[in-house]
């Protein structure tokens, strides 16, 4: 609530930013420093301002000084920056054939550094002592690399569960995060809408999550593989929850019996929300 009504009042999707290095000017020479943004209507950006931008084809945002304005005859303001330092603008680094910067890449102008407590706030958000669930819902471009680039600094010993359910992002998230043994604290994966070679990718490197104990899959519109898919999930170590939903399951195969040899399933906890011939349900029962 606290962070919904900062985007209220500084009209920023992003109120507070933190500089990822000391290289971005003068007045912002730690690593850590957070950024106070407003990004009002009635106070334009100008001369000599120092803004968060972010274009297209650059994955974090950028901290320089605003040095030439160029207005249009029907009052439209485009911006030019530069780094305090450099002896030359910012032209190399806006997106290709980008000349000027618009308003729709300023994320929002700097009113307030907090230098005294960024460091301390910068060690907290890596502390094992906070620990994150990750919630994403996209709906939208803007939106998942927004939520992307925030959460590609935290710490994946922090996170203690995933869940996304959006259709059109599940899959390209997926295969921008790793899920791999850095995310040993991940207890939780909560997943809907995803497809089926995703789902395959994800499930072999959950092998590798010491500590997964609940997984809860749902597929409405992919036909994923019966066989294929119980298979992986059972060589998970510790799973104690599974719930799987889908609408329409394929089988390459029929689902084997254990052997007598083979480790068993920790699952203690099966919810199946899909069709299941007999043999397959003995299968996945023994």
């Amino acid at each position: 609530m606290t962070w919904k009504s900062l985007m209220v009042l500084t009209n920023s999707t992003n109120p507070i930013v933190i500089t990822l290095s000391g290289a971005n000017g003068p007045a912002f020479n730690q690593r850590g420093d957070l950024l106070l943004l407003t990004n009002y209507h009635s106070e334009p950006v100008r001369v000599g301002d120092i803004v968060v931008f972010q274009v297209k084809g650059r994955d974090i945002p950028i901290i320089h000084r605003v040095i030439r304005l160029h207005e249009k005859s029907d009052g439209y303001i485009k911006f030019l920056t530069k780094h305090d330092v450099n002896q030359v603008d910012d032209r190399g680094l806006y997106a290709e054939g980008q000349l000027w910067l618009e308003n729709k890449d300023i994320i929002g102008k700097v009113k307030g550094i907090f230098s005294n407590l960024n460091y301390r706030f910068y060690q907290l958000l890596n502390s094992s002592i906070l620990l994150y669930k990750i919630t994403f819902h996209f709906t939208s471009d803007d939106l998942f690399m927004n939520n992307y680039q925030h959460m590609k600094y935290i710490n994946p010993h922090q996170i203690i569960s995933l869940n996304s359910s959006s259709e059109l992002y599940i899959d390209k998230f997926l295969s921008s995060f790793n899920i791999d043994s850095s995310l040993d604290r991940l207890q939780s994966i909560y997943l809907q809408n995803i497809q089926a070679n995703t789902l395959s990718v994800l499930l072999n490197n959950c092998i590798h999550l010491p500590r997964l104990i609940s997984l809860d899959i749902k597929s409405y519109h992919q036909l994923i593989d019966l066989c294929q898919t119980y298979l992986l999930i059972f060589n998970l170590p510790v799973l104690k929850y599974l719930k799987i939903t889908s609408l329409e399951f394929k089988s390459s195969a029929t689902l084997p019996f254990a052997m007598e040899n083979q480790q068993l399933s920790m699952i203690e906890h099966l919810v199946i929300e899909h069709g299941v011939t007999f043999n397959d349900l003995a299968a996945i029962f023994t």
